[in-house]
């Protein structure tokens, strides 16, 4: 079993990883790129990538106290303000300053006080308690908020200049939303689905070069983001999301196509807790402790019971079936 009890699980592509009460990280899954630590640090180590299919102890991380992942790899924060990575890293993503994929855990070099992190397909994202921003990994659609798009690797990580003190980073599969600590919301990064804006605020092209204060948005509280979908919550502690939606209900609201600005918050839902963006559907907690999932339906993502029809769009929030005692 846990060394103790879970308190967070995180699940990316292929690969879940979850974070117990002692600090431990736990994972299983997809580790073709070594995301799930299973190598060893002696020099001789051969390196590891056998996919896990339970739960088993990522070694030499202790005192963690938040993890997630981009497509390939995995940051994990520790109680001390400092920040590991591990997996891929063709594009930089652990910040190690190299390129070679790590099957054990290594220290992102140059940032210490880190309170919050994120993570695109291959980039990464964390937030320092002076808020600062610092960004590094792909930049192939712009997302580390340099100004420009370009194909290298960017290893190192390197702090955002012109933003204000950030207090939240949410990354999409490649876009990316800042809260400043005044409630303000900046965006920047792929925008194909006028996931950060659309032309009405002077922001159609994609990628979106520079991060921009998305005015229109107004004041929030949270950001939160996956795929090609954003959300913000509000103070009042409702969910209003944008981008990409079609006909899958993946923003829940009454209105089919992509979003470049939300129209209105997600149908019926109150007093929000806890939210998590999936690719295509989400899952939010209310403050009564019930949990309630809308967009895509496929293979169960609703987890709303036999009744939900398979691949099929819903747009109004289900409320998620616990087993039966």
């Amino acid at each position: 079993g846990f060394a103790g009890t879970p308190v967070s699980p995180v699940g990316y592509q292929n690969t879940s990883v979850l974070l117990d009460d002692t600090g431990a990280v736990w994972g299983w899954g997809d580790n073709g790129d070594g995301q799930l630590g299973q190598g060893t640090l002696a020099t001789d180590d051969t390196y590891d990538d056998v996919d896990l299919y339970v739960p088993t102890l990522i070694p030499g991380i202790a005192d963690a106290v938040t993890i997630t992942g981009g497509y390939d790899h995995t940051l994990v924060l520790l109680a001390d303000g400092t920040l590991m990575a591990l997996g891929d890293n063709g594009s930089g993503q652990l910040g190690d300053g190299r390129t070679t994929d790590r099957d054990t855990a290594v220290a992102v070099q140059g940032i210490t006080d880190v309170v919050q992190i994120a993570a695109a397909s291959s980039s990464s994202f964390a937030v320092t308690s002076s808020g600062e921003l610092w960004t590094w990994g792909a930049n192939d659609y712009a997302q580390l908020g340099t100004g420009g798009e370009d194909d290298d690797a960017h290893p190192v990580p390197a702090v955002v200049a012109g933003l204000p003190p950030i207090v939240q980073v949410a990354a999409g599969r490649d876009h990316v939303l800042a809260l400043d600590e005044d409630g303000y919301v900046w965006g920047w990064g792929l925008n194909a689905s006028t996931q950060v804006a659309g032309p009405a605020n002077s922001l159609g092209d994609s990628p979106i070069l520079a991060p921009s204060r998305l005015d229109h948005l107004g004041l929030a509280v949270a950001v939160y983001a996956n795929g090609n979908q954003s959300y913000l919550e509000t103070p009042d502690a409702l969910l209003w999301g944008w981008g990409q939606n079609g006909s899958t209900g993946a923003l829940g609201v009454t209105l089919s196509g992509d979003l470049e600005a939300p129209i209105a918050p997600v149908f019926g839902l109150v007093d929000v807790v806890d939210f998590s963006v999936g690719a295509l559907h989400s899952v939010a907690l209310r403050n009564d402790d019930n949990a309630f999932a809308w967009g895509w339906s496929f293979q169960g993502s609703l987890g709303a019971g036999e009744s939900v029809i398979h691949a099929w769009g819903y747009r109004i929030p289900i409320l998620v079936t616990p087993p039966t005692p």
